[in-house]
C-alpha cells in the first residue's frame, strides 16, 4: 500500500463505490469488480464478474462503470459516490467508437437513476482493495455478490481503517485544554 494514501472520509450517509478491472491473457477473461464502502471505509457489499471478451482497456473500464451503475440502480442505493473514463463522463465528448457509445449510455443512466452521485478518479494505490478483489474475480466460476467481507481483502480494509483512525487521532490539536476551556466559558 502506498505510504501517502489514506481513506478519505465521506459525508455522513454517503457510500463510495470503487470499480476496477483486470485482463487475464491466460484465461482470455475480463474481470470487473465493484466494491461499496460506507463513509468510515467499512465494507458494505461487493460484486465480481468476468466475461470472455477481448477489448481495449478504455472499453473495459467503460463496461465496468456500466455494470456498476446497473448494479447500484438495482440495489436502489441513493447515495453512491480510469482517468479517461472519468474525464469523458464529466465532460461528455462526442465519440462514435464502441467506447464512446458505452460511455454515453453510462452518462444517460447516471442522469436518469443516480442523480445524486458523481464519478471521480482514484489512483491504484488508493483503490487497492477493489484491485485485489478484481484480480481474484477471473478465477471464480461465475459472477458473485459478496454480502460478507471476502477474506482476500479483509487485511487491506483493516489496515486502511487502522490508518484512518490512527491518522485522525494524530492530527488532533495538541492542546485539548483550549477547546474544553472555551466550551466551559460558553456554558457559564
Amino acid at each position: 500500500m502506498s505510504v501517502g494514501y489514506r481513506w478519505k472520509k465521506l459525508i455522513y450517509g454517503r457510500l463510495k463505490c470503487s470499480i476496477d478491472l483486470c485482463f487475464s491473457a491466460s484465461t482470455n477473461k475480463l474481470g470487473i469488480c465493484t466494491c461499496i464502502r460506507d463513509e468510515e471505509g467499512c465494507f458494505v457489499l461487493a460484486k465480481s464478474m468476468w466475461f470472455t471478451l477481448l477489448c481495449s482497456i478504455d472499453v473495459g473500464e467503460a463496461l465496468g462503470l456500466y455494470h456498476a451503475i446497473k448494479w447500484i440502480h438495482d440495489l436502489r442505493l441513493p447515495n453512491v459516490d480510469s482517468k479517461r473514463v472519468v474525464d469523458y463522463f464529466n465532460r461528455s465528448n462526442d465519440d462514435i467508437t464502441e467506447y464512446g457509445i458505452i460511455m454515453d449510455i453510462n452518462i444517460y443512466y447516471c442522469s436518469l437513476y443516480l442523480t445524486n452521485s458523481r464519478v471521480g478518479f482514484t489512483r491504484r494505490q488508493a483503490n487497492e482493495v477493489v484491485h485485489e478483489l478484481t484480480n481474484a474475480s477471473t478465477s471464480l466460476l461465475s459472477s458473485r455478490i459478496f454480502d460478507d467481507l471476502p477474506t482476500c481483502i479483509n487485511n487491506l480494509i483493516a489496515n486502511e481503517m487502522y490508518k484512518h483512525i490512527f491518522l485522525k487521532k494524530s492530527e488532533a490539536p495538541h492542546h485539548h485544554s483550549y477547546g474544553s476551556t472555551k466550551y466551559k466559558k460558553l456554558n457559564k
